[in-house]
């Protein structure tokens, strides 16, 4: 064929058009991705402002925690110093009395009740605490002063907070002044005399009468100091009996000891005992810094604790987005600068056009077309003549293998169940014995994935020893690769029919060499045609030798040299050599006997086996670019077996779902899918088969060649 030369420079200058048009939409790619890495730094200075100031919000909780921590326990600690001068010989005093005071009982069972908090808050009232069994014992412990020093550090969560019913039981026995909970003393009382007259005093207003035996100023002294000279229990003096009388009247004087309401109080306590009133003042320290968690609580705030984790938790996530703005800025710039590189590549393409146009436009005024690719239909045409004239020829596939034999995770081991049932497979290939297949091992994503062909080739060994012929066997190993849907086999095995594409004769070499006889070359041209109109397909050549030595190499080698020698022969004839896949199996799969002259010429042989899974991948990335009309028609073919070659029924059905997912034939697919999913079941059949019938009806459509583009 001839072009014109007006043709030729016509189509020179359509393409530097389309070049230079090229060029400027890379151009404006890059001034966008520009504009976007900026807009990317612009947020990125917006995050890390939000990280600094997240930061500092962190570090300010932080210390507000730090300061209410150490309030606290300076609290505790004041609290604690009250009973640090307590000796044993005063507990031993409180103890030995056999019926105390109620206001010293009910004193020393809030304490019980807060050293032992399961027990108090089953405890309703104070006087439920018997005193010999509980109390007495707990001032005998030796280590009672140490338990109330530690007390806050042994609990992880305060008794008073997680039991509400001691608070409870607190806040109706004693009865604290609204300034106490505001200003606390936590030194031990400067002058019990000052405190013990005072109290006598009020004790004495409140009976309204003036017990015998009480005197004003110094005679009260003695009241307070015990017979060893230490502050202690009220002993019988002209005070004591003053508080006796009144005791002794069970109206009216144990009222006027405890106070108001039997409610406990901190004057009444430490009137009774300086040393029970240094313990009730620990009490008190207790209840004060539960209510004050409370307090905090109720506000909303829960703890410093919780905000600074809050801010912290929000500091890592601003730090985050602001590491991945970071990468996103990255990779703008990277685009934009891949994309000024691709721009300045389109315009010296396009000069270089321009160049070839303006030396067209000076030439000969008509010229030799270069002659065009051949088109799909003159390769068709060659494949079948090569098919008529038998110079290749595609096994048929009859026989579909669905077992399969599954393995424990992490391990090839077989159990008998799974030998037995390769009992199937090994009848399946004996009723058909020119049936070849591959054992196919698989693995699980997170296992190693030597497993998958250790698996297969365990298989292979099972199926020779019931007596199927090595030759026939093929294993290989595809590690989490080639899975359902995507996610990995799992740690199974499968069985895939061989299907071998035969040559008219024998593809010779030299004797001891690698090397391809001058008459072999042509016995390749009828695979080629094959290779050529179905793009899709995938082959492994295989060499064979027979026992026979050999000089300078092994029979191994020797049939890997031969096997690339068919995968070169076949690059010179424009086959894509990355869709060949050479391999040498050496003497190890033996036709014949090796012990004839006829055996061992059998046994070197080359064959060409199409790789199903390898095949069926192909045909799936087609559905990522672009299918030209060209495209379609040999999808079709594959899809329908013409042309001489019917392919396995998996790679037929994957051209033809292909072609389903494209779009192909849209008029009739789309009439289907309405009447699926929108037509009113009651007048239109076809509105209550499944979409998965469906399906299956347009790969038929396909199959059957209804369809022609």
């Amino acid at each position: 064929m001839t072009e014109s030369h007006a043709d030729v420079l016509a189509r020179a200058r359509a393409r530097v058009t389309e070049l230079w048009a090229r060029v400027s939409e890379k151009r404006t790619d890059a001034e966008q991705l520009q504009e976007r890495a900026v807009e990317q730094d612009k947020l990125l200075a917006t995050f890390e402002s939000e990280l600094a100031a997240k930061s500092s919000d962190a570090a300010a909780a932080a210390a507000e925690v730090a300061a209410a921590s150490e309030e606290l326990k300076k609290q505790l600690d004041a609290a604690a110093c009250g009973i640090t001068t307590l000796s044993k010989q005063q507990l031993q005093e409180v103890r030995s009395l056999t019926a105390p005071p109620p206001v010293i009982h009910r004193a020393l069972a809030l304490v019980y009740c807060l050293l032992y908090p399961e027990y108090g808050s089953q405890v309703a009232q104070l006087d439920e605490v018997p005193w010999k069994q509980r109390l007495a014992s707990m001032l005998k412990s030796d280590d009672l002063v140490t338990k109330l020093k530690a007390y806050h550090q042994v609990h992880e969560t305060h008794p008073l907070i997680a039991f509400p019913a001691i608070v409870a039981l607190v806040e109706r026995s004693v009865k604290v002044p609204a300034d106490e909970l505001k200003t606390v003393k936590t030194a031990r009382l400067a002058s019990s005399k000052n405190v013990a007259a005072a109290y006598a005093a009020r004790l004495l207003r409140r009976s309204k009468t003036t017990p015998v035996g009480y005197t004003d100023g110094d005679q009260s002294d003695a009241s307070a100091v015990s017979p060893s000279g230490k502050s202690s229990i009220v002993h019988r003096t002209p005070l004591a009996d003053t508080v006796a009388g009144l005791s002794s009247r069970r109206a009216s004087g144990s009222s006027a000891l405890l106070g108001d309401g039997d409610q406990l109080t901190i004057e009444a306590v430490t009137f009774a005992s300086q040393a029970v009133g240094a313990i009730f003042r620990w009490v008190l320290a207790q209840f004060r810094y539960a209510k004050a968690v409370e307090t905090v609580a109720n506000r909303g705030i829960h703890s410093a604790s919780e905000q600074a984790e809050a801010k912290k938790r929000l500091a890592e996530q601003a730090e985050a987005a602001c590491m991945q703005q970071r990468v996103n800025a990255a990779a703008a710039f990277e685009q934009a600068e891949a994309a000024h590189e691709m721009a300045e590549e389109a315009k010296q393409v396009a000069q270089a056009a321009e160049a070839e146009m303006t030396t067209l436009e000076t030439a000969v005024p008509e010229m030799t077309a270069i002659s065009p690719e051949p088109a799909i239909l003159e390769i068709e045409a060659k494949l079948h003549e090569s098919v008529d004239q038998g110079s290749v020829t595609v096994s048929c596939v009859e026989v579909e293998i669905r077992d399969r034999v599954t393995f424990g995770v992490g391990t090839s081991s077989m159990s008998s169940f799974a030998t037995r049932a390769l009992t199937g497979v090994a009848k399946v290939m004996q009723a058909n014995e020119g049936l070849m297949i591959c054992v196919e091992g698989h693995s699980l994503p997170d296992e190693d994935e030597r497993l998958s062909s250790e698996r297969a080739n365990r298989v292979l060994e099972e199926l020779v020893t019931q007596g199927i012929p090595r030759h026939r066997l093929r294993a290989a190993g595809f590690g989490a690769n080639f899975a359902e849907g995507g996610d990995g086999g799992g740690a199974t095995v499968e069985f895939s029919v061989i299907q071998e594409i035969s040559i008219k004769g024998n593809v010779q070499f030299s004797p001891c060499s690698s090397n391809l006889t001058a008459a072999s070359e042509p016995l390749l041209e009828g695979v080629a045609a094959l290779l050529h109109a179905r793009p899709c397909l995938r082959v492994r050549v295989e060499g064979h030798t027979d026992n026979a030595p050999n000089w300078g190499c092994s029979n191994l080698e020797l049939a890997e040299g031969r096997a690339q020698s068919v995968v070169d022969a076949l690059a010179r004839a424009n086959v894509d050599e990355s869709r060949l896949v050479a391999v040498g199996f050496g003497d190890k799969l033996p036709k014949a006997s090796n012990s004839t002259s006829d055996g061992r010429s059998k046994n070197r042989r080359v064959e060409f086996h199409i790789l199903q899974k390898e095949t069926v991948r192909s045909l799936q990335q087609q559905l990522d670019g672009r299918v030209d009309r060209a495209g379609m028609q040999q999808l079709v073919r594959t899809a329908t077996g013409e042309g001489g070659a019917s392919l396995a029924l998996s790679i037929r059905r994957a051209a033809a779902d292909v072609l389903r997912r494209l779009g192909a034939d849209w008029g009739v697919q789309r009439l289907l899918w309405v009447a699926c999913r929108r037509e009113d079941p009651t007048t239109c059949p076809l509105a209550i088969v499944p979409e998965d019938c469906i399906r299956r009806v347009l790969l038929m459509y396909f199959f059957l060649g209804c369809f022609q583009p």
